[in-house]
This record gives structure tokens, sequence and C-alpha cells, in this order.
């Protein structure tokens, strides 16, 4: 369940990520992806398959360096490191883009020259490069406590668009910051979802204290994320359509079934 739990966190990690790579598709059929495909779904069946085989197998830790040459040999495991390797570059740059596409929301780092962006974002990056134990000593820790807190965001994303809005945007309300805005909430802070969230960490970490693994009895049946994602997901809902809607914040349809104002969903890059 442990192997579970952390591909699962792993899959919820990527999804910031594939939201910045999906929001510059022209039709949707672009998005199912090798990447979607791969993070998501392929990703937390197999290699989490072959990270337990390889944890009763091989005495050693959870770097790949250490039990891939040894379970697939000297030939298919070397293959498989090269591999491991060439995908982290691609996804290295996606997430740099992203990160200085991200940053210029804030007004301080508009004036800022794309150049200098990225190489704030790629000293830490070079740091870690330079020490490889400690970041594989950190990085079931730190993986966990992404997929802690993208829990509660995804099931917070799912449940707004799909279900509530029912798949449909006012794309020019998105980029409107004004306090009247559509999507405005309470100044600019929609307060349901920050409480959902910090309920979601909550229930997380009873379940599942990814610092000293300590876990409830519930955890090796269900694990920590799949509750998390659902109960967060129906606190939500609970809350837009008896809070947040009544009060006319958010810009979402207000009877039952009501299109909502525009239908853009997927837009092509500007």
């Amino acid at each position: 369940m442990l192997g579970v739990e952390w591909g699962a966190a792993v899959a919820f990690t990527f999804w910031p990520i594939m939201g910045g790579i999906t929001r510059l598709i022209a039709r949707p059929n672009h998005l199912v992806s090798p990447a979607v495909l791969g993070f998501g779904v392929i990703g937390p069946l197999f290699p989490i398959t072959a990270a337990a085989l390889a944890t009763v197998t091989v005495p050693t830790t959870s770097d790949p360096t250490g039990w891939l040459v040894p379970v697939a040999g000297p030939v298919l495991g070397t293959l498989a490191l090269v591999f491991v390797v060439l995908a982290n570059v691609t996804v290295t740059v996606i997430q740099l883009y992203l990160c200085g596409v991200g940053i210029q929301h804030v007004r301080a780092f508009t004036r800022l020259r794309w150049e200098l962006l990225v190489a704030l974002f790629v000293a830490p990056g070079v740091w870690l490069a330079l020490r490889p134990e400690w970041v594989l000593d950190h990085v079931l820790v730190w993986v966990t406590y992404d997929g802690l807190i993208f829990a509660g965001i995804a099931a917070i994303m799912l449940v707004d668009f799909v279900l509530l809005r029912r798949r449909a945007l006012d794309v020019r309300q998105l980029f409107n910051d004004a306090p009247s805005g559509a999507y405005g909430f309470w100044g600019g802070v929609n307060w349901a979802a920050v409480g959902v969230v910090v309920v979601s960490v909550w229930l997380y970490v009873r379940l599942y204290d990814p610092v000293t693994m300590a876990s409830a009895a519930a955890f090796r049946y269900c694990g920590a994320t799949l509750p998390t994602v659902l109960v967060s997901g129906l606190l939500y809902w609970l809350l837009v359509r008896l809070v947040v809607i009544p009060a006319g914040k958010g810009g979402y349809p207000r009877a039952a079934g009501a299109p909502a104002a525009a239908r853009e969903d997927f837009v092509p890059a500007l």
C-alpha cells in the first residue's frame, strides 16, 4: 500500500504540470498525450510493481540506480536508466517553462528578463544535482507531501469544472482580475476551496504521516489519497451549493442544469 500511495502521490504531483501543457492545446483529442498516459495511467501501475519487487529482491535503497540493473540485467537495466535520465530532461524543461510563465502573474517578476527568471529556477536544481544522495534520501517524503497537497486541490478542480460548471468557462473572465469579476469570489480568494484544502491535508495526515510513516488501520485497505480526494470533492460540492452560489460568488450557474455564460473549453494558444 505504501507503493500504491507513492504512485498516487507522483500522479497528483504531475497534475499542475499536465495542466500547464494541456492549456496550450487546440483540440480535446490532443489531451490524451504520452505524458498523460505515462504519468497518470501507466506510471502508478507498472513502475510501482517493479519497485516493490526490487525492494524484496535487492537489498538496496529506493534509488533506481541500485536495483534496475540487478533486477533487469546489465543490458535492459542500463537502457532503463538511460531512459529515466532522458525522460526527466523533458519534464525539467516543461517545469522551467511553466514556472517562468506562472511567476509572471506576480507583478514584481514581470519586469525581469526571461533569461534571469529561468536562471532563478535552474539554480536550485543545479545545487541539488550536485547532492544526489541527499535528494534520494528525501525524495519519498518530498513526493508524498506533494501528493498530500495536490490530492485536495485536484478534487476541488475536478468537482468545480466537471460537476459545478459542467465543463464551461468564460475565458474572458479568467483574465479579469477586478474584484467584481465572475471568478473574483471574496477579494480574489476562494475561501471555500482554501478551507477544503486545509481539511484535506488534515485528513491525509490522519491516515498517513509521510514523515514518521505512521498510518491508521484503514490505510492498508484504501490508502490516504483516495479517501482524501473523495471527502474533499464532496465537501467542496456541498460548500459551493450551500454557501458560494447563494452568495453570488464564483460565476456558477444558479439553477441546476443552467448553462454558463460562455462555452469555451479549449482555446488555442495565442
